[in-house]
């Protein structure tokens, strides 16, 4: 005597042979799902039917895939916070620098091209910095601009036959000087060539 039951998923009818005593796997021809049949006195065919749980195939509980997924949130939120601070780091304003621009003229005419130097004076930290003047124009930002405190400036301008246009006294033996501030400065230079 054959018995007939559903397949839970798919809802095929299917059929064993004869009465089993205990529970075993048959697989549904509709939809190739494994199914438990278990004896099961009180069920009108006799029979239980039932989709058995399938083991994890890295054979992990769900309070491993717990942590694992903890720790992965918890290693995303410190690369996180770790780019957040680099980021502010590199974008916060500069107090041992500042922003400076400016004119700068030979003889009252605006220098075409030639560079400004900014040496700071002892005892003031920092590296000589030099920028380009173009058209009578110079200007850097303040992560590239001169140190705060005490600075000697040295201007050079070649003549077009050759040869420096600005006079020593404002760049080899230069006495000009400037007291930087942090910020943004703006100072125009006046030079001659004698």
């Amino acid at each position: 005597m054959s018995i007939r039951f559903t397949c839970p998923t798919c809802h095929a009818v299917l059929k064993i042979a004869e009465m089993i005593a205990e529970p075993r796997k048959v697989r549904c021809t509709g939809c190739s799902l494994v199914i438990l049949v278990s004896p099961d006195e009180d069920a009108p065919n006799g029979l239980r039917t039932s989709v058995p749980e399938k083991p994890s195939k890295t054979g992990e509980s769900e309070e491993e895939k717990t942590r694992q997924r903890n720790i992965l949130i918890g290693v995303i939120v410190g690369v996180l916070v770790l780019l957040a601070a680099g980021i502010w780091w590199s974008t916060r304003a500069r107090t041992d620098r500042a922003a400076i621009e400016g004119l700068v003229v030979l003889d009252n005419v605006l220098i075409d091209q030639g560079t400004i130097t900014f040496v700071p004076a002892e005892g003031v930290k920092g590296d000589r910095v030099t920028l380009g003047i173009i058209k009578g124009r110079y200007q850097v930002s303040a992560a590239h601009g001169p140190f705060v405190g005490e600075n000697r400036v040295e201007i050079n301008s070649e003549k077009s036959g050759g040869g420096e246009a600005v006079a020593k006294r404002y760049n080899t033996e230069s006495k000009l000087t400037i007291t930087i501030e942090p910020g943004s400065i703006t100072k125009d230079f006046e030079v001659q060539s004698r």
